[in-house]
């Protein structure tokens, strides 16, 4: 057995030892790391030019092979027109739970997903599954008890060093390209449910969903292009946004190669997103700074333009602005415009 294979069998009786928490037992550790470059780090020990891409994932396994969703993905494809090939375009997605349902279930889908179709990732049991380590009984985490739910990522897109004071005047981290770390450490619940086949126990662990679509040439002339579309989200949260094309884009528009044609389609729809939101941005950030006249103002061009409904009121007006977002409607992105346009300079 190799060290990185120590390491993981010990992991889950080091952190029941500590906290209670059981990896692989009643807790799901999901890990990925990818480079793309240089990377040097003391912590882990690391030092490398490469493509490299990791995946880790120590969970809960139940009867007839049932376990909790995760998923992720990694894309890369170089930049030509990159004064540093380490600049390239990629795209990542890192999900759990209900998220991880909906992203597998719709990912060659360039609609909105129907926010009342079941994309549930509730694990049906005919009883309340145990376990042991060191002599304690482990059991999933109970309903009405509370527990920590970790879930972190972190991104590096060009040149970062970085000193932590363990290693004198020496930098401990240098990277040099792209370089994505994703980590989530969910706890799983277990509460007693009826249903048919005598199942009379369910499990459950929180959904999760972390999202990034960079492209640009990093080049050194003038005409710097450089987009960077991010999202993190936990709960309900994270899966509302799974629903969504333009989220998914990161995943699907580079996953399947053969899915040229949906690919392309997710392409336009994402943009179609960016746009929308960054218009609507723009407008609730100027309704924001407008006197109460302008606000009516702009309430009553934005009912106008069917961006919002009749009777909406100055302190709703920016949330129910964002519904407007729809993919679906290339008028919307004009309408929202003429909005943005319409407002007070």
């Amino acid at each position: 057995m190799n060290k990185p294979d120590h390491v993981m069998t010990a992991l889950p009786m080091f952190a029941l030892a500590l906290s209670g928490c059981a990896i692989g037992y009643n807790h799901t550790m999901f890990g990925t790391k990818s480079n793309f470059g240089l990377d040097i780090d003391s912590k882990p020990p690391t030092a490398e030019v490469s493509l490299a891409r990791r995946e880790t994932a120590i969970a809960p396994t139940f009867e007839n092979g049932q376990t909790t969703p995760v998923m992720a993905s990694f894309a890369l494809a170089a930049d030509a027109e990159a004064t540093f090939p380490m600049f390239a375009a990629y795209s990542s997605t890192f999900s759990g739970g209900d998220a991880a349902v909906t992203m597998a279930a719709l990912f060659t889908s360039p609609e909105i997903g129907n926010p009342a179709s079941d994309y549930s990732s509730v694990i049906p049991l005919k009883s309340a599954p145990t376990n042991s380590i060191l002599f304690k009984t482990i059991t999933l985490q109970r309903p009405g008890t509370m527990h920590p739910f970790a879930f972190a990522t972190d991104t590096t897109a060009g040149l970062k060093i970085a000193w932590s004071g363990t290693t004198g005047q020496y930098p401990d981290t240098i990277r040099f390209g792209v370089n994505r770390k994703e980590l989530a450490l969910a706890p799983v619940f277990g509460g007693e449910t009826h249903g048919p086949n005598g199942i009379t126990y369910a499990a459950h662990m929180p959904s999760f969903l972390a999202t990034v679509d960079h492209s640009g040439g990093a080049g050194l002339a003038p005409g710097l292009r450089y987009k960077h579309l991010q999202f993190f989200a936990t709960g309900k949260a994270a899966d509302k946004l799974a629903l969504q094309p333009g989220v998914r884009a990161a995943m699907a528009a580079r996953f399947d190669p053969l899915a040229k044609d949906q690919a392309d389609r997710f392409m336009q729809f994402r943009t179609a997103f960016q746009d929308q939101t960054t218009l609507v941005e723009a407008s609730q950030a100027g309704f924001k700074n407008a006197t109460d006249a302008d606000k009516q103002k702009i309430i009553t061009k934005a009912v106008e333009l069917k961006l919002v409904p009749a009777g909406t009121k100055p302190d709703a007006f920016s949330d129910t602005l964002s519904d407007a977002v729809n993919t679906k409607d290339a008028g919307v992105t004009s309408r929202l415009k003429q909005l943005k346009d319409s407002l007070p300079k």
